[in-house]
């Protein structure tokens, strides 16, 4: 299982992806463990991650997506400090195999009073969290959805060439036994 998600083959993917759409993007396995990612690193994650702060919507994002059945919308997670992640379950031959998490979007411009509370609840400094909060534009939570239906079509595809990659090069050997 850990072959479809060969960091060698996704990361490149992802990184074009989060260039695009300026967010950080995490692959997990069934067992909501990450195997590629968060990359690239967007400023609001970069900003999380070096203070640890850990809000837990990847996390919660992957947890829903992997336990959608046949229809697999776009799940938005959203925190109540106005901001979200976007996911989507990944599937090969059929079974969900995994699920691809985006994020941190802000929804909307953020006020003094949410940036504030946020800065306090993440042990963040004020001026750093304005700094990265105002050269971010928000995302409408419709166009973060779409965000997660390009991100699904995305690792489908990988997943799929990737095991059409794998069965040719088996090939092969099955043919010299």
């Amino acid at each position: 299982m850990t072959a479809i998600f060969n960091p060698r083959i996704w990361r490149p993917a992802l990184d074009k992806y989060g260039a695009v759409t300026h967010l950080s993007v995490a692959v997990y396995d069934v067992h909501e463990q990450i195997v590629c990612g968060p990359v690239p690193a967007s400023p609001l994650h970069t900003l999380f991650t070096e203070f640890s702060y850990a809000p837990g919507l990847f996390a919660a994002c992957a947890r829903q997506c992997l336990a959608q059945a046949d229809d697999r919308p776009a799940v938005i997670v959203g925190h109540a400090l106005g901001f979200a992640v976007v996911g989507t379950s990944l599937l090969l031959d059929g079974p969900i195999v995994g699920a691809a998490v985006a994020g941190y979007a802000l929804l909307e411009l953020p006020h003094a009073s949410t940036v504030e509370r946020l800065a306090k609840d993440a042990h963040v400094p004020l001026g750093r969290l304005w700094d990265v909060a105002r050269q971010q534009q928000p995302v409408p939570q419709r166009r973060l959805a779409m965000h997660g239906e390009l991100l699904q079509g995305l690792g489908d595809t990988i997943l799929q060439e990737n095991a059409r990659k794998r069965q040719y090069e088996e090939t092969p050997a099955q043919l010299v036994e």
